[in-house]
């Protein structure tokens, strides 16, 4: 008799008791059968209706009680075992037999369902006698059966309709959820209740259990290769992230086989509860069984099955080894085990025996060294007949297996590789190769990839580091404890190619000796102070400079025989062709004078001299080892150029004075020493390169994060401010604070925001005042209108910190206005980049020290004050990785420029026209970026299209970047103007500083006072000037001389101090025995100053006799340079010729010795107490105008006298020897009266001018030197113009001294202007000229008329000039506002003629106008 299939639905709770259930049924019929012989046909029915009964109304109760529990956690059983009998309406319970009934039918019930169609033995049955209580249910009625047929009837229809509307099992297995269902039931009986396949008759459970053999064969195979392989590392985040790689789907591919994969993807996916509880059943009904019956092979499988699924589900592998579940080590361990072992990498390395034979390989080592070789597929090359030997073992005894060591040793491996210009690259590498030869494929590879084949790399200047800069030894990689380590876990290893110089230390004191690194302590004292990672990478960046130029450092001889030449031509009033020159010849002891041509040479006029006065007497010796040498200056004539184009000469022949030459011995440049010695070995720099294409890399692949790819507002955290001093509180009054922070580009204001208001507690609060407090803002700042993404890598965020006593006054969003300062009023500011020097942003906290007493200004220095101050304390924002500005250009405009239409060159032409301190109108900016394609056929209109550039748009940004890199080269002077403060972007200032390279020695100067100013806005140390300068001061000791005193001179302003410390730091270590000149200079510098401060205290009538006593105490260096001009070289002073002047600072009249016999010596003004950066500014414009007009061929005869800031208040002014001031001639003339007199001046020089001739052209020389200085003058706006301010000399010239007020800026006596006319041009001029009549006087207009509008066609050049001075601490220069004076003095929007009519009036209006006369008069009274 088969027995019936069951289909159950049910929990694990309640299957125990329903088998038990159905068991006692099954027993108490078979019972029934064997005594009644006679209803064998119905016995089967009724145990067909007995067991479809107890199978409809269990699945009828699954069906609406599905998922529902009772208290104790299990499924409710009495709904489904008592259920309501349809025929009858009676409540009747299908299973009633006692404990002992069912306990005893249970293992027979288990053992005879373990199949899918068991026969009944009846020898099977007579093992099992009838207990009790089936005794007593075999008295079954013939109605009992009826009803029991009823009972068929009705189920078998209620469970036909159950399973049209759920499907059978073999509908499920269609739609692939057999799967799901065998997983909830892992014992083999569930399947015996299936309906049978009508086509193959192969029940379900057959299928079942076939499949569960097919997958159990799977996993034993893939246990095995865990257990010598790692799999996976699911507890390791890093793996997490890199599980969507297609790297790892490959790798877990080829190891495990994709079907077993997806299983396992499968199975993760599903409850596990019910699989668990389903084999610790069938587990348990196998304990249970009889002793005599074994267990079946289905069952076994089946649990197999389930806890191999279970394993495969853990993050630990399960093993079952003696009868237990043992835990696995973590794959972690596994992993670097098997790694450590296999690659000859142990965890704790020991020495090897020698004679110890190498041991053969097991099985899963095999296996593992071959996945390993598969995994990789690379060919390792041919190792089959490779043999290893050890110590002492003979051939026979090699390994036989260590060729497929040698293959996994061998197989390659990628690396991520980060070249020194921050660009990547993946080596394919294998384990036998050294970090040394992957250095020098790197090496070639960067040669290769930067076009520097010319330029040859020395691979023993790099080194390889980890992601870490961690240095790493030259091992093999396979020993490389950081590579395997990466390699284990299942991440690319990366490493770093930097040069050997960036793990030294940047200090070079040990490239000099002990006495030259004590020079470099005496100019800097806090050297050692400036520390940091931008300090460190300066003075690397400053070492690299002077390692490229070592070659081309010129020693102390080498620059002396530079000659200066003169670009300037003689002037038209210089006819003669034949000028006299005065030759003192030293071996002779006589002074020759020497006609020579103006055209010929100097080495010429050498060999002339040595033929007519030392061929004879020296027959051994050639006329090159002879040269001219200026008496009195260290500089020299020689060389094939015209004698009329050296400076001096050039000099003499213009002023009329004598030109005076010695005939010296040619100093040998072999005497120069090297300027210090090199102790690493520089190589080529290669430009940073950023990545921009991200987003294209793996997280692994990736070492950044761009800036362009960070879309959300910039957020910044303000925590705290502290050290607040109580001077800010109030005594009764709370103090609001707030901290206003806003984001400039240049002075282009991107966005703004501010903390909440917070509050300070009054002093009276206090038991006792406190010595400062501290506010704690915690609190998130975001500007809403910026995101990173849109960042200018120029943003600079301004910081300013506010305290007001009525909290009204503030406003939640902007700064507040201060304008009554009683009420708001300034604690701090401070200036920071977004960006550091690197091009990352900047991320973490931050402190910062503010500078006190003032607001946030865009163009002041990004720098933290280093003295005691209010500190602020920032968070910004933290990324997972380094976010940086990429330096790569998103997208190029078309290399083809469009031509230019008349309409649009002239609508430049109208641009190019507005003078650069006007503003054009917004429609105009966007209408010229509108043409920006066609604007490079005008290259002078490149500073405004630089204004009209939308720089948060970064497309905008990289085609303006890509715009600039074809634009053509502008003249220099024109390339000023985009390096003030308005032009911040990099490449911007970068290309006007490579237009700056066409200036000579002499332009440069010109220009350096602007150029070294320039550099305090710069946001970082390091920057293209800051190269250039240093580059040209190290080559030119001319400019290192100007270089050095224009830094020196500012060192005491804190906010620069280490900036400009740092620049003369580089300098002092790369100019040679010039350090020790400086140095030199410096100790009279000192030395002065400590005189003229001694004596300022003292009484009028002991001051003389002070200041000579301490003069003569001073201990004068044996040979030094004269800081005002350094071609003077002296070695002390006379001291009776020395004064001090009566003025207000007691300024001292010096007169220096002259080294060589016979000079001159050098008068010099030395000044202690008084700002000279004004006046060296307007001497610096008034040679400037006399260099252009010379060029033009008018010589105004100007005396730009020398003046030189060395320190704070300190420094030293020429003396123009034989002049007089205009106030001291009038006072000699009549005293006050004779500022209103026409002669006196007139009759002066006629005093010094005896004959008509002389007097004559002193007239022309006054009426030149005049004409020059009104137009100067009033151009300048120079103020403060009184006669003790106007000089004559002797000769005639007029020349104006004391340059205190400038742009306009005149003095006020209460409230009334003292100054009213244009420029200083009295009648006693005129009258000297002749009168306004007379023609000199036209002459004089005429003059004046072309000065001025010569000075207008280079209008754009001073305006430049003095823009790249504004906020560099001169005090009448703090802002653009104060440059409109020159726009109104140029009046650019005029043509020459109606210029000419302007100054023509201006010249007759300064004539008549009384109030000049008026304050001479009264100044001489007060004098």
């Amino acid at each position: 008799m088969a027995s019936p299939e069951i289909k159950l639905e049910t929990n694990s709770t309640t299957n125990n008791t329903l088998t038990t259930t159905i068991a006692a049924t099954t027993s108490t019929i078979n019972n029934s059968n064997n005594s009644n012989s006679s209803n064998n046909n119905v016995i089967p029915q009724e145990i067909s209706i007995a067991t479809t009964t107890a199978t409809s109304s269990t699945t009828a109760s699954m069906e609406s009680s599905s998922g529902r529990k009772t208290s104790n956690g299990s499924s409710s059983l009495s709904s489904t075992m008592a259920a309501s009998d349809p025929i009858t309406g009676q409540s009747r319970s299908i299973g009633s037999a006692s404990e002992d009934s069912l306990s005893s039918s249970t293992s027979s019930s288990t053992s005879s369902t373990s199949t899918t169609s068991t026969p009944s033995s009846p020898t099977s049955d007579a093992q099992q006698p009838p207990t009790a209580a089936s005794a007593a249910s075999m008295s079954i009625t013939q109605d009992d059966l009826n009803k029991l047929q009823m009972r068929k009837d009705f189920y078998s229809h209620t469970s036909m309709e159950y399973l049209k509307r759920n499907g059978s099992l073999l509908n499920l297995e269609r739609k692939g959820l057999v799967k799901e269902i065998s997983a909830k039931f892992q014992t083999p009986d569930t399947a015996s209740y299936t309906r049978l396949n009508p086509n193959t008759h192969i029940s379900i459970k057959e299928r079942i259990i076939n499949l569960k053999k097919e997958n159990e064969k799977k996993t034993k195979d893939t246990e095995m290769t865990k257990r010598e392989t790692v799999i996976k590392l699911v507890d390791d985040h890093e793996v997490e992230a890199l599980n969507s790689s297609p790297l790892t789907h490959n790798i877990k591919d080829r190891l495990y086989g994709q079907d077993l994969i997806k299983e396992q993807q499968q199975d993760n996916d599903k409850e596990t509860t019910v699989l668990s509880s389903s084999t610790s059943t069938s587990l348990n009904s196998s304990t249970n069984s009889s002793p005599q019956t074994p267990l079946s092979p289905n069952s076994t499988s089946s649990t197999s099955s389930s806890s191999s699924s279970l394993s495969l589900k853990g993050s630990k592998i399960y093993r079952r080894r003696r009868g237990r579940n043992a835990v696995a080590p973590s794959q972690h361990d596994i992993n670097m085990m098997n790694l450590n072992h296999f690659l000859n990498i142990p965890p704790n390395p020991i020495q090897l025996r020698a004679a110890t034979p190498n041991q053969p390989l097991s099985s899963p080592t095999k296996d593992f060294l071959k996945k390993i070789l598969e995994v990789h597929g690379n060919e390792v090359g041919d190792v089959a007949n490779y043999q290893q030997h050890t110590t002492g073992s003979s051939p026979d005894q090699s390994n036989a297996e260590t060729p497929l060591r040698m293959r996994v040793l061998k197989s390659s491996f990628k690396l991520l590789c980060i070249l020194p210009n921050h660009t990547t690259t993946t080596l394919v590498c294998k384990g036998l190769e050294s970090i040394e030869n992957v250095r020098d494929r790197l090496v070639q590879h960067l040669q290769q990839s930067t076009s520097s084949q010319s330029v040859s790399l020395n691979a023993d200047a790099y080194v390889i580091v980890d992601i870490k800069d961690r240095p790493i030894d030259n091992i093999l990689l396979s020993k490389s404890e950081y590579i395997q380590n990466r390699r284990a876990r299942g991440l690319l290893p990366k490493l770093k190619m930097i040069e050997k110089y960036q793990l030294m230390d940047p200090d070079a004191s040990s490239e000099l000796n002990e006495a030259e690194n004590d020079v470099i302590k005496l100019i800097l004292p806090n050297v050692r102070s400036w520390h940091g990672e931008e300090v460190d990478h300066f003075r690397q960046i400053a070492a690299r400079l002077r390692y490229e130029l070592l070659p081309d450092i010129k020693g102390t001889v080498h620059s002396s025989l530079t000659v200066r030449l003169s670009p300037l031509p003689l002037p038209a009033t210089v006819t003669t062709t034949k000028i006299l020159i005065s030759i003192f010849l030293p071996i002779l002891q006589v002074t020759r004078t020497v006609e020579i041509d103006v055209n010929e040479t100097a080495d010429d006029l050498i060999s002339r001299v040595f033929t007519r006065n030392y061929s004879k007497h020296l027959p051994n010796v050639s006329p090159n080892d002879f040269i001219l040498k200026v008496m009195g200056r260290a500089e020299y004539v020689h060389g094939p150029h015209v004698i009329t184009t050296f400076e001096y000469i050039r000099q003499c022949i213009v002023q009329g004075v004598k030109t005076q030459l010695v005939y010296v011995q040619r100093p040998p440049i072999e005497l120069d020493v090297a300027p210090f010695k090199p102790r690493y070995e520089f190589q080529k720099e290669f430009p940073l390169k950023y990545h921009i294409e991200s987003a294209r890399l793996t997280w692994d692949q990736m070492t950044h994060i761009s800036s362009r790819e960070v879309k959300r507002p910039v957020r910044i955290k303000a925590l705290a401010a502290y050290n607040i001093a109580s001077s800010y509180l109030s005594k009764d009054d709370d103090i609001s604070v707030i901290l206003s922070m806003s984001l400039y580009h240049g002075i282009e204001l991107i966005s703004q925001t501010s903390t909440r208001i917070q509050t300070l507690l009054p002093l009276s609060y206090f038991a006792s005042t406190p010595a400062s407090q501290s506010i704690n803002f915690n609190e998130q700042v975001t500007f809403p209108s910026i995101d990173y993404c849109n960042l200018p890598i120029e943003t600079r965020l301004c910081i300013s910190l506010y305290a007001s006593s009525n909290t009204a006054s503030f406003s939640s969003n902007t700064a507040p206005e201060l304008e009554n300062q009683k009420q708001s009023f300034p604690i701090g500011w401070v200036n920071i980049m977004l960006f550091d020097h690197n091009r990352q942003l900047r991320t973490g906290p931050v402190t910062l020290h503010l500078w006190p007493d003032d607001i946030a200004n865009p163009l002041s220095p990004c720098s933290s004050n280093p003295q005691n101050s209010v500190a602020l304390f920032l968070e910004f924002e933290q990324f997972s990785m380094p976010v940086v500005f990429p330096t790569v250009l998103y997208n190029t405009i078309s290399a083809t420029t469009p031509p230019i239409t008349k309409d649009i060159q002239d609508f430049f032409d109208s641009i190019i026209r507005v003078d650069p301190l006007s503003d054009l109108s917004r429609e105009k900016y966007q209408q010229l970026w509108s043409l920006r394609q066609y604007a490079i056929h005008v290259p002078q209109i490149l500073p405004r299209l630089m204004l009209s550039v939308p720089w948060t748009n970064p497309a905008a940004v990289d085609e303006i970047h890509s715009l600039i890199s074809r634009w053509p080269r502008l003249t220099p002077y024109d390339a000023l103007a985009l390096l003030d403060a308005k032009n911040v972007d990099y490449y911007v200032r970068t290309y006007a500083v490579h237009c700056l390279d066409a200036l000579s020695e002499e332009e440069l100067l010109d220009i350096l006072l602007q150029l070294i100013q320039v550099l305090k806005s710069e946001p970082f140390h390091d920057s293209p000037l800051s190269r250039f300068l240093l580059k040209r001061a190290i080559l030119s000791r001319t400019i290192g001389h100007h270089f050095f005193w224009y830094l020196k001179a500012d060192l005491h302003v804190t906010n620069i101090a280490e900036r400009f410390g740092l620049l003369l730091e580089s300098y002092l270590q790369a100019c040679g025995s010039h350090r020790e000149e400086m140095g030199r200079q410096l100790q009279v510098i000192d030395s002065l100053t400590a005189v003229a401060r001694k004596i300022k205290p003292l009484k009028d009538q002991d001051r003389r006799e002070v200041m000579l006593k301490e003069l003569e105490k001073i201990e004068w260096p044996k040979r030094f340079q004269i800081t005002l001009n350094p071609k003077f070289e002296s070695n002390g002073l006379i001291n009776q010729r020395c004064k001090y002047m009566d003025s207000k600072k007691l300024p001292l009249r010096l007169s220096f010795t002259n080294i060589d016999m016979g000079a001159d010596t050098t008068e010099v003004i030395f000044k202690v107490g008084d700002d000279l950066r004004q006046d060296m500014l307007t001497l610096q414009m008034i040679r400037l105008m006399d260099k252009l007009w010379q060029k033009e061929g008018l010589d105004f005869k100007l005396s730009p006298y020398g003046c030189i800031a060395t320190g704070d208040m300190i420094g030293m002014i020429e003396v123009v020897l034989n002049s007089e001031t205009t106030a001291k001639i009038q006072k000699s003339a009549g005293g006050a009266t004779a500022a209103f007199k026409l002669d006196p001046l007139a009759n002066w020089l006629l005093q010094h001018n005896k004959t008509e001739q002389e007097y004559q052209k002193a007239v022309d020389t006054f009426i030149l030197s005049c004409a020059g200085y009104c137009v100067a003058t009033y151009v300048l706006g120079i103020g403060d113009r009184h006669n003790d301010n106007l000089m004559c000399t002797k000769l005639g010239r007029l020349f104006h001294i004391d340059f205190g007020h400038f742009l306009g800026n005149y003095k006020k006596k209460f409230g009334f202007k003292r100054e009213r006319a244009p420029f200083v041009f009295t009648p006693d001029f005129c009258y000297v000229m002749g009168g306004k009549d007379s023609a000199k006087f036209l002459q004089f207009v005429n003059y004046c008329c072309n000065a001025y509008n010569i000075l207008r066609r280079h209008a754009r050049l001073f305006m430049n000039l003095f823009a790249m001075m504004v906020s560099t601490g001169i005090p009448e220069l703090q802002s653009m506002e104060d440059l409109n004076y020159l726009r109104e003095s140029f009046s650019l929007e005029l043509t020459d003629e109606k210029a000419r009519e302007k100054f023509t009036a201006l010249i007759y209006e300064s004539l008549t106008t009384k109030t000049t006369q008026l304050n001479n008069a009264i100044h001489i009274l007060a004098h």
